[in-house]
């Protein structure tokens, strides 16, 4: 069994999983994900396009459904009976879900592991009652959940291997008709609907004054599973939304503007200066303040314990404040390439393991008996 709740982990769950059929091609996998995890061969019961739910309010909204995914996953396993399940990140569910498995001597192994150490060290008690193995993405993790008395591996970080930029810049602005005489800057709102509504129009607003003073030229990062309304704002602004080359678009931008989440860390990997966003409803927003335990929220920042990017929460997040980030950047090369330098450096402490083929070496280790937890 493999759960995914997200793009992010539908794209690690897929990867995950091809490097385990390459240790025992006669392994089958069920669960939740997306078109990557259903293109390796995974039987989907629920698409990460019904699953993207973000937030405290919109949570509550969709609880029936949330429970009916839980009901509908319990009856799979008893059904299956599978060997082992893999949780991959999405923790409001999966950490739930996670207590069921354990009480049918199901096998726990959290690939992407929780950020607990962010909001919810509390979490730690259930994390080692329920879960055999945590395998981490970033190098503080490991010594963090072991200190809790968690069997815990870092295995490297997945976008580390993920991240391929091809053709130059020239090429990819003539792909997506833009000129190659102005900075690029790109737009990655999200991928949740909620949050593409909440964000797009904000970004869309910061650039396009700029976009009419031919500054500048954008494009937006499109999501394949959303409804295409979500992008009318880009459409009406003839702003081009780009599907299936959002590392090209990070990679060739001069900057991106980046919803919080898996892609601000993509960007600093492809190596480009980025302002990051977010907001979400206020009663989501006051009890994320009340509960986060950092001072950042983006893990550009927090990896490194260093403010690389500005980071634009709630009401800061609004078209004046980014377009001035933009134009400061721009004004100032040598600001601009002193992050770069930065991001560089940030890339090598995630270091070099391959890790989709480092975690299936030590789950099918442990699961052929060559291995152990520890």
């Amino acid at each position: 069994m493999i759960l995914a709740g997200e793009a992010s982990g539908d794209r690690h769950g897929a990867d995950l999983v091809r490097e385990l059929k390459a240790l025992n091609p006669q392994l089958t996998f069920f669960g939740m994900g997306g078109d990557r995890m259903k293109a390796e061969g995974v039987e989907l019961f629920f698409h990460i396009s019904q699953t993207s739910i973000m937030g405290f309010t919109e949570v509550i909204r969709h609880l029936p459904f949330i429970f009916q995914m839980k009901k509908t996953l319990e009856q799979a396993v008893a059904d299956r009976r599978p060997v082992y399940a893999v949780l991959i990140d999405y923790p409001g569910f999966n950490l739930r879900f996670a207590r069921f498995l354990h009480q049918n001597n199901v096998p726990v192994i959290w690939y992407i592991a929780p950020q607990v150490w962010a909001w919810g060290k509390g979490r730690l008690k259930d994390i080692r009652r329920y879960v055999d193995l945590m395998l981490c993405i970033l190098p503080f993790e490991e010594p963090f959940f072991r200190k809790a008395g968690i069997r815990a591996h870092f295995v490297g970080h997945p976008l580390v291997e993920q991240i391929e930029v091809s053709g130059s810049s020239s090429a990819f602005l003539s792909s997506i008709s833009l000129p190659d005489d102005r900075p690029l800057i790109g737009l990655l709102p999200g991928s949740r609907s909620q949050e593409v509504s909440a964000l797009l129009p904000v970004m869309v607003n910061a650039v396009l004054p700029l976009i009419q003073q031919g500054r500048v030229s954008a494009a937006v990062a499109g999501v394949n599973h959303l409804p295409p309304d979500v992008y009318k704002p880009a459409g009406e602004a003839g702003i081009p939304v780009v599907f299936g080359k959002v590392h090209d678009l990070m990679g060739h931008s001069t900057l991106s503007v980046v919803a919080s989440g898996t892609a601000t860390l993509e960007t600093a990997l492809c190596g480009t200066p980025l302002i990051v966003v977010y907001k979400t409803s206020w009663l989501t927003y006051l009890i994320g303040r009340f509960i986060l335990r950092l001072d950042r929220i983006s893990l550009v920042n927090i990896i490194p314990d260093e403010q690389l990017v500005p980071e634009l929460i709630q009401h800061e997040a609004n078209p004046e404040s980014i377009r001035k980030q933009i134009l400061s950047w721009l004004d100032q090369p040598a600001g601009r390439e002193m992050v770069i330098e930065k991001l560089a450096r940030l890339r090598k402490q995630l270091g070099s393991l391959s890790a989709s083929r480092e975690a299936a070496s030590r789950i099918q280790g442990r699961v052929s008996g060559n291995g152990s937890w520890e």
